[in-house]
């Protein structure tokens, strides 16, 4: 009697799982930040490895958390946007393997970088560059 309740009544999460798995799946970055692209992300990732982690025997954990965690990074830098797909690809090929934090503080200087880049004043650009070389002291673009 108690098998059989066991078999009705056991829940083990599928549905669930399911529901998380096509979330990381349609995650991306989009217009977010890098920080708040890995908020997100860690947050889904946390529920989808909790369910996945209670079905794994305690012996067996120590081997599939750092291929999980491979993967969990993979994820992660798979949905940036283009924007970043040099700095992407530099991590991913990186060995040994860049863990995610390390990709993330990576990303966050980037962005920063990239943000900071795109706030510099342009009339001068050229202007800066050509008078390193000695051809021009003061041109302005209007």
């Amino acid at each position: 009697m108690w098998e059989y309740l066991k078999k009705i009544y056991h829940h083990d999460h599928y549905a669930q799982r399911f529901q998380l798995e096509t979330d990381l799946a349609a995650y991306s970055q989009g217009t977010l930040s890098v920080q708040e692209y890995f908020c997100g992300f860690q947050n889904l990732w946390a529920k989808f490895s909790n369910i996945v982690y209670a079905n794994v025997s305690a012996e067996s954990l120590s081997t599939v958390q750092p291929v999980h965690e491979v993967s969990k990074r993979d994820q992660f830098l798979m949905k940036l946007r283009l924007e970043f797909e040099s700095i992407r690809s530099n991590l991913m090929h990186r060995d040994p393997s860049t863990s995610l934090d390390m990709c993330f503080g990576t990303l966050l200087r980037e962005e920063q970088r990239l943000l900071t880049q795109s706030s510099l004043p342009q009339e001068n650009v050229v202007a800066y560059a050509a008078q390193g070389k000695g051809r021009v002291r003061d041109m302005r673009i209007v």
